[in-house]
């Protein structure tokens, strides 16, 4: 026998599913991994990326004001790191210095790429850097060099860094074109970092600090203009060339004077370390005092 519905069955009906909503248990959007990271930095419409040590630290009171003026403006405004340091020296540092609220983290000389408190690693950066890369016939083709030691200090080595140490005796412009005739040789797709006079950096060709902010830009829309990038050595070169906001701190090593006159947007700071990206900030017109 056909059913019939009332205007009260209906009202019962309603009731009944109302009940069921209101006693469900609340989801909240989760705050890891890639939910977080895509709200947060497609929310910023700026970025500071800024280089560790003689750039971020070396002036306490610098850092404090510096540290101040990015959490007011917090809601607008991104805060990265970008080092040659493994993420697990980074992490050190950072909380020694009580420096959180980290939206990305740059690390290994730009070979690795994390987000937020969580440290979510960015996968597709990785399999983009694993094209023609051969770590092991690097290592061997430079085991064959008399000049180069490859570093022991626990983390120098990753996935996508090889990372040695130049002999004292052995002046670099003779050094730099015997160690790339070697590396040729391994038919391996590689860039080499040199800084410091002394350390050398093999990474895939894909790698560097400034492709990786390069690809940050790309993946969170964020212009290249509006991302401000700091640094004060020779493994911040690219980084700080381009489009970006190039900001070298006033205490710079001499590898990166000749940038001065290199056609790039580049600031050279009159301030050390931290005031130094503050008066870059503030001369590109990204943040105030």
């Amino acid at each position: 026998m056909p059913k019939f519905y009332t205007w009260e069955t209906h009202c019962e009906a309603y009731l009944s599913c109302l009940k069921d909503v209101i006693a469900a248990p609340i989801k909240t959007p989760s705050v890891v991994g890639k939910t977080a990271t895509a709200a947060r930095l497609s929310s910023v419409d700026a970025l500071l990326i800024t280089d560790i040590d003689n750039t971020l630290l070396g002036d306490d009171d610098g850092l404090r004001q510096l540290l101040e003026l990015l959490r007011s403006n917090h809601g607008r405004f991104g805060f990265g790191i970008a080092s040659g340091r493994a993420l697990e020296l980074i992490e050190e540092v950072l909380h020694e210095h009580g420096i959180h609220d980290i939206d990305v983290i740059v690390a290994a000389v730009g070979a690795e790429i994390y987000y937020g408190r969580d440290l979510e690693p960015d996968k597709g950066w990785a399999s983009r850097l694993r094209h023609r890369w051969y770590p092991n016939r690097i290592r061997e083709a430079l085991a064959e060099l008399p000049f180069v030691a490859m570093q022991a200090e626990p983390h120098t080595q990753r996935e996508f860094k090889l990372s040695y140490d130049l002999s004292n005796d052995m002046p670099d412009s003779e050094a730099l074109p015997l160690i790339h005739a070697a590396l040729d040789k391994t038919r391996s797709a590689y860039s080499l970092i040199f800084s410091h006079g002394s350390f050398i950096d093999i990474l895939p060709h894909r790698a560097s600090k400034g492709k990786a902010v390069r690809y940050l830009a790309q993946k969170w829309n964020l212009p290249l203009e509006r991302i401000a990038t700091a640094g004060d050595s020779g493994n911040d070169r690219d980084m700080l060339t381009g489009q970006t906001a190039g900001i070298v701190v006033g205490n710079h090593s001499d590898e990166l004077a000749d940038l001065k006159d290199s056609g790039s947007r580049i600031y050279f700071a009159n301030g050390n370390c931290a005031n130094g990206i503050l008066d870059g900030l503030e001369h590109f017109g990204l943040l105030r005092r």
